[in-house]
C-alpha cells in the first residue's frame, strides 16, 4: 500500500512480480488448509533481503481460518476483512475457501496497477455497495495501459461467481507465471 502511495501505480511487470510472489506465499497457506481472509495492500510487505529487491512477505494471518471453519462472519456476527478487497461471499457471511484469497489477490493486483481498489468506498457501506453493484471497471477503461491478457486475469480473479475464479493461489500463480511479465521486472 505504501509503495503505491509513494510511487503511484506500478508497471505491469512489477505489479505482476509482486503479486506472483504473494500468490506463491498464499499458495503455501492453501496447501496447509488455511484461508487468509484479509489480503490487502497493507498486508503485502515489499522489502529488501540481501541483494534481492522487491522481496515480498504476506503478513497478518490474524483472521486466517482453516478451510473447514472459514466464514465471513465471526461468532458474534461481526464482518471480518477489508470490504474493498473481500469477495461477495465473504461480505455476505457465507463460508469462504481459497477462492476468497484469489479474489483478494486480484484486488491487490488491480490496486497495484491503478492506485485504487476495484471496489472503492469512503465508508463501509459504500465499499460493500460497490462490491455488490456489479463487476470491477477494467483498468484499461480507467485509462491505464495494462496488457490485455493481464487485465483478463485480474478480472477473472474479481468475478462475483467464485466458480469463475481460479481455484486457489497455486492456479493463480501458474497463470501469472505464464504471462511472462514478472520475468521482465
Amino acid at each position: 500500500g505504501r509503495l503505491v502511495e509513494l510511487v503511484g501505480p506500478l508497471s505491469p511487470s512489477r505489479a505482476t512480480y509482486l503479486v506472483l510472489s504473494a500468490a506463491r506465499a498464499i499458495a503455501e497457506a492453501h496447501r496447509r488448509g488455511l484461508v487468509h481472509r484479509d489480503i490487502k495492500p497493507e498486508n503485502v510487505f515489499v522489502g529488501v533481503r540481501g541483494a534481492e529487491h522487491d522481496f515480498v512477505k504476506v503478513l497478518d494471518f490474524g483472521i486466517a481460518r482453516s478451510v473447514v471453519e472459514a466464514a465471513g462472519l465471526t461468532a458474534e456476527g461481526t464482518l471480518v476483512g477489508t470490504p474493498s478487497y473481500m469477495p461477495p461471499e465473504q461480505a455476505s457471511g457465507e463460508k469462504v475457501d481459497a477462492r476468497a484469497d484469489v479474489f483478494a489477490l486480484g484486488a491487490v493486483l488491480y490496486f497495484a496497477l491503478t492506485g485504487a481498489p476495484p471496489f472503492p468506498g469512503r465508508t463501509l457501506g459504500e465499499a460493500l455497495s460497490a462490491l455488490v453493484s456489479g463487476p470491477a471497471v477494467p483498468p484499461s477503461a480507467r485509462g491505464f495501459d495494462v496488457p490485455k491478457e493481464l487485465e483478463v486475469l485480474v478480472l477473472r480473479c474479481l468475478e462475483r461467481d467464485r466458480d469463475a475464479r481460479f481455484a486457489d493461489a497455486t492456479e493463480l500463480a501458474l497463470a501469472l507465471e505464464s504471462l511472462g511479465l514478472a520475468d521482465l521486472h
